[in-house]
Order: structure tokens, then C-alpha cells, then sequence
């Protein structure tokens, strides 16, 4: 008997998105950030698309899915790279451009 296709796991799903509105509420500048929780890796493809918003060369075009998109494509020049660590609600995030870190609570 074939094994079931496993089910999606996005255990960051329960953070992500109190991290974004953290930074959007306090944070000065443009950024691009990668959520992980406790144990997560960050994949090549994350880390290579984090170095290029450090070296002020991200461009994305959104793919057209049949759902809707805000806009098409966007680029970030002059903006920070974070990776952020979560443990629950507990967060710290380590900017890539510079080394600095910000520890928060998003809960």
C-alpha cells in the first residue's frame, strides 16, 4: 500500500504573521524576512533571496495563480534582510545586513 502524500507543515504559520505586524508597526525601514520557529533551517533558496535584498538586488515577480494578487512584481533596494527565530511568541531577529539583533514578543 502507497504511503499518503504528507500534509503541508507550516508550523510557522502561528507567528508569521504577529512578526510582520511587529515590524510594520515598529520598524523604520523596507525589509524582508525569513520565520522560523525553533529547530527550523533556513533552505538555500531563502538564504540566497535574503543575500540579494542585502546586496540591494531582490526583484520578485508574484506568480499569476488564479487568486488575487496585490501587484505584479516588486523589487527592494536599501532594505534589511532578516532571519527571526520564534519560540512561541518569543522572537529574535538577526538582521544579515549587519549582525545586529532585536529580541521581541509578538504575543
Amino acid at each position: 500500500m502507497k504511503d499518503l502524500p504528507k500534509k503541508y507543515n507550516r508550523r510557522e504559520s502561528k507567528v508569521d504573521g504577529k512578526v510582520l505586524a511587529w515590524f510594520m508597526e515598529n520598524y523604520p525601514r523596507s525589509f524582508a524576512i525569513e520565520v522560523k520557529v525553533t529547530g527550523g533551517k533556513v533552505k538555500d533558496h531563502q538564504a540566497a533571496a535574503l543575500n540579494q535584498v542585502v546586496g540591494n538586488k531582490f526583484g520578485w515577480k508574484i506568480p499569476d495563480t488564479g487568486r488575487k494578487n496585490p501587484f505584479d512584481l516588486f523589487g527592494l533596494k536599501d532594505a534589511d534582510a532578516f532571519i527571526c527565530v520564534c519560540e512561541g511568541n518569543d522572537c529574535v531577529c538577526t538582521r544579515l545586513n549587519d549582525g545586529e539583533v532585536i529580541h521581541m514578543n509578538v504575543g
